[in-house]
């Protein structure tokens, strides 16, 4: 496995390899990504586990599809085309 298995992010829903009906959200992390505290799920306990402990869980293909849709703060722009900025111009709150 590369490094980039292992790599969990704030927010990213993991389950226990051992025991995968054990779920949860990364809330933390420490030792440069050795360490991650994940919030249980059904319960407010945070605890720490090793990252060799941890894989992702799958989403649905639909629920992934959303989250990327959601995610997305990219104004698309054709550069060749002179366009003009006014107040009604969708940018997202970037310009």
């Amino acid at each position: 496995m590369s490094d980039t298995d292992y790599a969990f992010a704030k927010g990213d829903v993991v389950r226990l390899r051992a025991t995968p009906e054990i779920a949860g959200q990364v809330v933390s992390e420490e030792d440069w990504g050795g360490r991650y505290a994940v919030r249980l799920q059904g319960s407010i306990d945070v605890e720490w586990f090793e990252v060799e402990e941890l894989e992702f869980v799958p989403l649905p293909p639909a629920v992934a599809a959303a989250m990327r849709a959601a995610d997305s703060n990219v104004v698309q722009v054709d550069f060749t085309k002179r366009t003009k900025l006014t107040k009604t111009s969708k940018t997202g709150g970037a310009a």
